[in-house]
Order: structure tokens, then C-alpha cells, then sequence
């Protein structure tokens, strides 16, 4: 099954495509968790809340955002997607939306400290195939 690669590009005269299903889900969910939500004009509910920390607070001991202004309203970074109040649970409704090609889809984070660094993993089974799938990634936060 083929897809359309991203970022856009032209290969003998057309659009590129993808081969390799694997391939083009991993680009989708890499754009999904980098693009800031409510970011995009065509799709205001596309993107994921991660990449936005301004004004937000990270308490490092406990691997905890808190909202600056509502000082009550904490969220984990740490956690699976089962855990109704950690971001694993707000990027698992993010795929579940945005990638229908994934069933039984699972998320899970975790916050490194000592790299101040994010590593997510999202797991699932590729519906057309009915194979596993897994898709890491990294990143580093700043506060």
C-alpha cells in the first residue's frame, strides 16, 4: 500500500510515495507530536500540546507540568496511556483520530531527568496487515 511522502516531494515527474506502510505512519505520528496544537489553519484540533511550554512550569523531581496560571492543574509526563492525567493519554486520543491506520493503539512516556529529555513510545497493530507496529521518538524540553 503506498502513500504520499512527507515532507512533499517530486520524483519522475510526480508526487513521492511511500512503499513501506510502517514508513508512512511514522512520518505522520513524527509531524502529529511536532505540530503544535490548535497551530494548524486547515485543522485548528491537529497537533499535539507538547511542543508549546512557554508558559508552563516542569517540576523536575516529580516529572510534572503544572499550568502557570492554574496552579491545581497538573499533568504527568510519566505514564501509559491508560493514566487518565498524563499527556501519554492526550497523544493516544491524537492518534486515535488522526491515524486510522493503527488499532489497538498504546502510548507511553517518560520523562529522563538527568537529559531533560521526553521519550515516547507508540505502539499498536497496522490494521491492514495486522502487524506489530512501533514507532520512538525523543525529545529535549528547556526551563
Amino acid at each position: 500500500m503506498e502513500s504520499l511522502a512527507l515532507p512533499l516531494s517530486i520524483r519522475k515527474g510526480r508526487f513521492a510515495r511511500h512503499e513501506s506502510i510502517k514508513d508512512a505512519i511514522d512520518e505522520n505520528l513524527s509531524m502529529l507530536i511536532s505540530t503544535p496544537l490548535y497551530s494548524s489553519l486547515a485543522d485548528p484540533l491537529y497537533g499535539f500540546v507538547f511542543t508549546n511550554f512557554k508558559f508552563e512550569m516542569i517540576d523536575e523531581r516529580e516529572g510534572v507540568v503544572c499550568n502557570v496560571s492554574e496552579e491545581d492543574d497538573k499533568k504527568k509526563i510519566s505514564g501509559n496511556s491508560r493514566n487518565i492525567n498524563t499527556f501519554a493519554a492526550n497523544l493516544k486520543d491524537a492518534v486515535l483520530l488522526e491515524e486510522r491506520r493503527l488499532g489497538d493503539v498504546r502510548v507511553a512516556m517518560t520523562y529522563i531527568r538527568e537529559e531533560r529529555a521526553i521519550h515516547i513510545t507508540v505502539s499498536g497493530i497496522i490494521k491492514a496487515t495486522g502487524e506489530s507496529y512501533q514507532y520512538y521518538t525523543k525529545f529535549f524540553i528547556w526551563n
